[in-house]
């Protein structure tokens, strides 16, 4: 199995389970946000496969750069989720729908991400897009 397989396969189960925890599908929420954080760390293997695309002289600049990538993201991501719950509760909502709120626009964002990566996968293979 590819590094690239794996790490699709674990991210759409990490997607899967936020859905599931946006929809309140179950009352065993923590075993829910047990399991996304443990299909959400299948991302760490984007390390492994961005420093195989380049030369192994290359590698630790990569893993640097997508290191810097993830934490401004990371903190972009919280930061802006916290200016949006505000500004949801400022507007009047519950504290419950503004974080509901947050959370199904991550989810949005998240879908959209996963999309392109699988869209970019079968450009990449020579395959056409599937209709």
């Amino acid at each position: 199995m590819r590094t690239v397989h794996l790490l699709g396969g674990g991210l759409t189960l990490a997607l899967l389970t936020l859905l599931a925890i946006v929809t309140q599908a179950t009352d065993r929420h923590y075993l829910l946000w047990a399991a996304y954080g443990l299909f959400s760390s299948t991302g760490t293997l984007n390390y492994a496969a961005a420093a195989a695309g380049f030369p192994v002289a290359l590698s630790g600049r990569v893993n640097t750069l997508l290191n810097l990538l993830a934490f401004a993201g990371a903190f972009s991501l919280q930061w802006g989720m916290g200016i949006l719950i505000d500004a949801l509760q400022a507007g009047g909502r519950s504290a419950a729908d503004a974080h509901t709120g947050a959370f199904v626009l991550l989810f949005a964002l998240q879908a959209a991400s996963l999309v392109w990566f699988y869209y970019c996968g079968w450009r990449a293979a020579g395959r056409s897009r599937p209709r």
